[in-house]
């Protein structure tokens, strides 16, 4: 996707739609049972950046802040956000079966 990613011809709202059509979710595959730490949801927030510094094709020698690329694709963070939800979702769901009624 590397190709698809950093092409100049497609427009970047175009390359984020991409983005999370085809990237984001192998990597939120079974999000819902994650146990979410620090470490975890810094090694989140980076991925989330790398993705969209890969997309504006801005290599890692450049000193380029992450709220002046969030500011370039007129985004907000939001991966993590999306598996605080997906986990919500998830409980939930377990939470109406025919077990939990005592609860």
């Amino acid at each position: 996707m590397k190709k698809v990613l950093r092409n100049r011809r497609l427009k970047i709202p175009s390359r984020i739609r991409l983005l999370r059509c085809y990237i984001w979710p192998i990597l939120l595959y079974g999000c819902e049972a994650w146990t979410i730490k620090e470490d975890l949801r810094k090694r989140i927030e980076a991925f989330e950046m790398w993705t969209f510094r890969r997309t504006l094709a801005i290599g890692w020698t450049l000193k380029v802040s992450n709220e002046e690329v969030l500011r370039r694709v007129n985004q907000r963070r939001e991966l993590l956000h999306t598996i605080k939800i997906r986990k919500v979702a998830f409980l939930g769901h377990v939470l109406r079966h025919e077990r939990y009624e005592l609860l």
